[in-house]
């Protein structure tokens, strides 16, 4: 049986595939490298910088 935190993180995954494939991205790899050259940091360090801002 699958435990809930590997549902988890497999369902987040799931999600990030699907919203990049409807931003015009083919993979959320993809999708973060496009992040990362334009914004010029990685989408995790993005979010903590403004989550402990918050």
């Amino acid at each position: 049986m699958v435990g809930y935190y590997e549902y988890d993180a497999w369902h987040r995954g799931k999600v990030v595939d699907n919203r990049a494939r409807l931003c015009g991205f083919g993979t959320a790899i993809a999708m973060r490298q496009h992040f990362a050259k334009h914004i010029r940091t990685s989408p995790m360090a993005y979010r903590r910088t403004f989550r402990a801002a918050n």
